[in-house]
């Protein structure tokens, strides 16, 4: 049986091979609707992450006030969240574009949004 995961479309995106689901609408995809297009919806339910260092897109940043080191999971972070950890100098462009490459479905207007459509 297919884990499915209930969503939210974010404002300004639709969802669907024809766009039938608008912005607002709360629907459920799989897995792998989740990987390819996360970064069009809010998730309403999440299953339980991969523990720190076992999921192949987690970056872990030493923070040097803490004993153990955060993680960034970019497999399952949204799309503004990895722009956000970018900036703040938690992971680097090389690292999401290189998870990226891993990933069935890349995000485009992830990749696009890093390296400026080039």
């Amino acid at each position: 049986m297919t884990k499915m995961h209930k969503v939210q479309i974010k404002p300004g995106c639709t969802h669907g091979a024809m766009g039938q689901h608008a912005a607002g609408s709360v629907i459920e995809v799989t897995q792998a609707e989740l990987d390819a297009f996360g970064d069009k919806f809010n998730v309403i339910d999440q299953p339980a992450a991969d523990p720190v260092g076992v999921g192949e897109n987690v970056v872990t940043v030493a923070s040097p006030d803490a004993g153990d080191p955060p993680a960034f999971d970019l497999k399952t972070a949204k799309m503004d969240h990895v722009l956000e950890a970018v900036e703040a100098g938690i992971v680097t462009v090389e690292e999401v574009l290189a998870a990226e490459e891993k990933r069935t479905r890349p995000r485009s207007t992830l990749i696009d949004a890093l390296t400026g459509g080039e």
